[in-house]
């Protein structure tokens, strides 16, 4: 029986690894040889955006909100999204969380290179939101 406790504690130890263990390190554009590339078709790319953005946003001070916002994804090096991060405060968090989760589908990329060897990297994603009056 302690034999399998230690086993299921192990398996749950291993499983459990954060995205920073699954990558060493992460690399931003300007010191890669070769960026990450979405390999999908860009309609894919762009319905999955599309049916994230819900652009719920919150007036600012003087003006009208952002239509556009950046999200900052990490693609491993075998090609997944393995995180991302919307750089804006105008969005409500449950809008955050769906735009994240469909950054998180979108896993048909092509790693980014440093001298032919595959890395982890961050990529830029401009999302533009259309406002209805």
């Amino acid at each position: 029986m302690k034999t399998f406790l230690i086993a299921i504690f192990l398996l749950f130890t291993v499983s459990g690894k954060s995205q920073v263990d699954i990558c060493e390190k992460i690399y931003e554009a300007e010191n890669l040889s070769k960026e990450a590339v979405f390999s999908g078709s860009r309609s894919q790319f762009l319905n999955l955006m599309m049916d994230s953005v819900l652009c719920d946003l919150k007036p600012i001070e003087y003006g009208t909100p952002p239509t556009r916002f950046k999200a900052k994804v990490t693609i491993d090096s075998k090609g997944h999204i393995i995180d991302s991060f919307i750089f804006t405060e105008e969005i409500e968090k449950k809008n955050k969380e769906l735009i994240n989760k469909n950054l998180l589908k979108l896993d048909q990329w092509l790693p980014a290179e440093i001298d032919g060897q595959k890395v982890c990297s961050y990529y830029y994603i401009v999302i533009t939101c259309i406002i209805w009056n």
